[in-house]
C-alpha cells in the first residue's frame, strides 16, 4: 500500500473497487491514512462497502415516501410524510444521503426542542421518521450506517391529566347540554373510547341486545371516509351502560328525522352513530374545539376531550373496578401502563383496600369473643 503526501499536507492513497475503479482515501497523517484504508478493503471483503453517490436527502425522502412505505398504516404513512416535509426536508434536504452526519443532525434536533418548541414526544417521532427513512437508504445500498443513530433526544415528561371530579361532572355538563356534541361528550365519558374510535363508531358495530359495542377500527380521514385499526391493533368488546344505549336511540331517532327533512336516501348511509347535520360524521378536530370553548365557560379551563377519557377511567377506578378490566375497556396495550398512567388513584384505593381488611379482621375478631 503506497501512501503519499499532498501538496495540501494530506497524506493519500488508492485501493482498488469491484467495479474496476480506485477509491482514494485521504488522512491528516499518514497513521491515519493508512488506518481508513484499512477500514475500506474490510468492507470490500464483507460486502458493505457503499460507492460514492450524490444523492441529495431530498430526491431519497421523495423516493422512499413514493416506494417503500407499503404496508404500513394510513395514518402512519401521513405522519412519515408530514415530518419528511414540514421538519426535515427544508433543512438537510440540499445535502447529500452520504454527507448526513450524527453531529449535525444532533443539532437539528435540539434545535427542533430548544428553539421551535416542539414537545419530546414530536421530536422523538419526527426522530423515528428519519431513522426509518435511513435505514432504508441503507438498505438500497445508498450509505453503509445511518447517521441518526443514537441522536440525544429531549426525555419525555408524562403530561398532565385532568380528570372530572364526580362533584365537577355536573356542572360541566350543564355548561354543555345546549351543544350539538352534548351525545358525543357524555359517551365518551360512559365508554372512555378515544376520540378518532368515537367519530368512526357505525351503528353495525352496536349489540343493543347484549348492551355492548365492538371497538375494532377508528376514523382516520371523513374526506374521503377511510377507516384504520385501532391503536395497538387491540379490537375490543366495551360494555355499554344503559345511558349510553338511550343515546344511540336517540341519536338513530334524529338521524332519521333529518333523512326525512333532507330528502336524502344517502344520508349518513355509512351508518355512523355521531354525525354532523348534514349526515357526515363528526370532525374530531371540530369536537375538541367546541369543548375547549365550553370547558373555559365552565370553570375547567385544562380540560382537553381526552380528559373525559381520563375520567371515565379515574371514576372507573375509583368504584372498585380492577385494573385488568379497565385496562381492556380503555384498549391499553397492558394493565401496567394504565397502571402507570393513573399511579395517583391507587393511593386512595389501597386505603380502601386496607379498611376492607381492617373491617374483615374486626368482625371476625367480634365473632370470637
Amino acid at each position: 500500500m503506497k501512501i503519499s503526501k499532498r501538496k495540501d499536507g494530506r497524506f493519500g492513497t488508492q485501493i482498488p473497487t469491484p467495479d474496476g475503479k480506485y477509491k482514494t482515501v485521504y488522512g491528516k497523517t499518514s497513521k491515519e491514512c493508512r488506518q481508513k484504508a484499512y477500514d475500506l478493503v474490510a468492507q470490500l471483503e464483507d460486502g458493505t462497502y457503499v460507492k460514492s453517490d450524490k444523492t441529495l436527502f431530498s430526491k431519497w425522502a421523495d423516493d422512499w415516501k413514493a416506494g417503500y412505505l407499503i404496508g404500513i398504516k394510513a395514518s402512519t404513512k401521513k405522519s412519515y410524510c408530514g415530518h419528511l416535509n414540514k421538519h426535515l426536508v427544508p433543512v438537510i434536504g440540499d445535502k447529500p444521503v452520504q454527507a448526513l452526519e450524527k453531529k449535525e443532525l444532533q443539532k437539528l434536533f435540539t434545535s427542533l426542542f430548544n428553539d421551535n418548541g416542539l414537545s419530546p414526544k414530536t421530536v422523538k417521532n419526527i426522530h423515528g421518521s428519519l431513522h426509518k427513512c435511513l435505514d432504508d437508504a441503507i438498505s438500497a445500498g445508498l450509505i453503509r450506517i445511518n447517521p441518526s443513530t443514537g441522536i440525544i433526544l429531549p426525555k419525555r415528561t408524562k403530561p398532565e391529566i385532568y380528570p372530572l371530579s364526580e362533584s365537577d361532572i355536573p356542572i360541566f355538563y350543564q355548561a354543555a347540554k345546549n351543544s350539538q356534541y352534548y351525545p358525543a361528550y357524555l359517551f365518551l365519558l360512559l365508554t372512555g373510547l378515544r376520540l378518532c374510535e368515537l367519530t368512526g363508531l357505525t351503528l353495525d358495530r352496536i349489540d343493543l341486545d347484549n348492551k355492548t359495542m365492538l371497538v375494532d377500527r377508528q376514523l382516520l380521514s371523513v374526506d374521503p371516509i377511510d377507516f384504520g385499526p385501532p391503536k395497538h391493533d387491540k379490537h375490543r368488546t366495551v360494555p355499554l351502560p344503559q345511558t349510553a344505549i338511550d343515546i344511540i336511540k336517540s341519536q338513530k331517532r334524529k338521524q332519521a328525522e333529518f333523512r326525512l327533512l333532507t330528502g336524502n336516501p344517502n344520508y349518513n348511509h355509512t351508518g355512523f352513530v355521531f354525525t354532523e347535520d348534514d349526515g357526515r360524521p363528526c370532525q374530531g378536530q371540530t369536537v375538541s374545539k367546541h369543548l375547549k370553548k365550553i370547558a373555559g365557560k365552565s370553570g375547567f379551563p385544562n380540560l382537553r376531550l381526552h380528559d373525559l377519557r381520563h375520567t371515565f377511567a379515574v371514576l372507573s377506578l375509583q368504584a372498585g373496578v380492577d385494573i385488568k378490566t379497565v385496562q381492556e375497556n380503555l384498549g391499553h396495550h397492558s394493565a401496567a401502563f394504565t397502571l402507570d398512567q393513573y399511579a395517583f388513584v391507587t393511593p386512595g384505593m389501597l386505603q380502601s383496600a386496607a379498611d376492607k381488611l381492617e373491617n374483615i379482621y374486626m368482625s371476625i375478631s367480634m365473632s370470637n369473643e
